[in-house]
């Protein structure tokens, strides 16, 4: 495994983003999540209600462009998980979704011949990117396009995927349960997976109506799987998402176009060594926090040391 460096200190803009770490918490540019869109031209696609897909923090200045520099008009405000004046996650107000308040297992119960770990990951700027036209790519290269149907309305994106994705996706699997879990809509994340996944390497795919409710942001609980907490972990560019489970997380650097990154590739090197190792996922990502420095932050609810051990 090649030395890894991990950045724990990303809530400044100027954090480094060179090596794997916490996302940066800076608030993105206005515009794309913005809660109530004006209605557009008559020359232009009419604008879904906001609330659809996630907008990750915006980019360190000067080392990544900021490519969420929209209109809230524009289409790709339904595209957002977060609304005007919150910079990291998703509020609790959509008109198009409500988050799971209950208990309730989100997954089926698994084989008990299958012994593998389960892994999470989160889908926009952990996998992809996505824009509402090409000209928000460099060069206005993307990788694939997509349309959506959302109240009776067909709106086209163009998703890029983040260097490494298909080969993330195939070794991962080699060693863990894969699931999807986004804070984003159904529609469009089934859309997303369906091109970057055809060989149905992901088992399962959580989204918005999967998330529980806490302080306001849609959060991703683990303890609702159905599996082992000790044996989970959730790949997020968020922080607010691990909220519940901090010490379950690997955090990753938000992506939006940068064709040299190797986060993912990083993030293989770590799951490699958690899946030969024969303590707890949980015991060896705080191995890696003590090392690496991610700063995840405390559980923001009770959660006894003997559960992970």
């Amino acid at each position: 495994m090649r030395n890894v460096k991990i950045s724990g200190g990303g809530d400044s803009p100027s954090s480094p983003k060179s090596s794997l770490g916490r996302a940066p918490t800076a608030a993105s540019s206005s515009g794309r999540d913005g809660n109530s869109p004006t209605s557009p031209k008559s020359s232009s696609p009419p604008a879904p209600p906001a609330g659809f897909r996630p907008t990750a923090p915006a980019p360190p200045s000067g080392e990544r462009r900021r490519s969420l520099q929209m209109d809230e008009t524009q289409m790709s405000s339904i595209l957002t998980q977060m609304h005007q004046g919150s910079p990291r996650s998703p509020k609790a107000a959509s008109p198009l979704a409500s988050p799971s308040m209950g208990g309730a297992m989100l997954l089926p119960p698994l084989d008990p011949l299958d012994n593998q770990r389960c892994l999470v990951i989160d889908l926009d700027e952990t996998l992809v990117h996505t824009e509402h036209t090409p000209s928000g790519f460099p060069g206005g290269r993307y990788d694939f396009k997509i349309s959506v149907m959302i109240q009776g309305s067909t709106y086209r994106m163009y998703v890029k995927k983040r260097p490494g994705c298909d080969t993330f996706l195939r070794k991962a699997a080699e060693n863990y349960e894969l699931v999807i879990f986004t804070a984003s809509l159904e529609p469009y994340c089934r859309a997303v997976m369906r091109i970057i996944d055809p060989a149905g390497l992901v088992k399962h795919q959580l989204h918005r109506t999967h998330c529980t409710l806490h302080e306001g942001l849609y959060v991703k609980d683990l303890s609702r799987l159905g599996r082992s907490i000790k044996d989970c972990i959730l790949l997020d560019n968020n922080p607010d998402c691990y909220l519940l489970q901090p010490r379950n997380a690997i955090p990753i650097n938000s992506w939006y176009d940068d064709m040299k990154d190797r986060d993912l590739e990083d993030v293989l090197n770590l799951l490699q060594v958690i899946a030969e190792s024969p303590k707890t996922a949980v015991m060896m990502l705080d191995e890696f926090d003590r090392k690496l420095g991610w700063a995840r932050g405390q559980p923001q609810s009770p959660i006894d040391e003997f559960v992970f051990r």
